[in-house]
């Protein structure tokens, strides 16, 4: 009984400490963007970029961006973002070996958020001849 207590006010401790420390958060101005209808004679590269603000109390850093496609390209800020500070994130559709199609492919942004570890980015467009 005496160590169930004492699991229960570490635990406790714990969760309080936790919940005082202040922590980053992300706020981007979009998830998704539709890159519309283009050549792949004209320009087989189209992207976006996803700008965000770290709206929490504490550095926010990117630690990798996971493309769910071999035809995505992706780029990040590298940096911490301090509190307040803007960072962002490019994903680029590459149409040189794809066929002509409509496409909707995800990224995955992973950070040191502790509440939301990962997000996912949406880059949706139609790559014609």
């Amino acid at each position: 009984m005496k160590r169930l207590v004492m699991f229960l006010a570490s635990f406790a401790f714990c969760v309080l400490l936790q919940a005082q420390q202040p922590q980053p958060e992300i706020k981007f101005v979009g998830y998704e963007w539709n890159v519309g209808k283009f050549s792949k004679k004209e320009t087989p590269l189209r992207g976006a970029v996803y700008p965000f603000t770290n709206t929490g109390k504490a550095p926010l850093i990117i630690s990798k961006v996971n493309p769910k496609c071999g035809c995505l390209r992706v780029d990040w800020i590298r940096t911490p973002i301090p509190p307040g500070g803007k960072g962002w994130v490019k994903v680029v559709y590459d149409g040189y070996k794809q066929l002509p199609h409509y496409f909707n492919k995800n990224a995955v942004v992973y950070t040191n958020i502790p509440d939301c570890p990962y997000i996912w980015l949406t880059l949706e467009g139609e790559m014609t001849n």
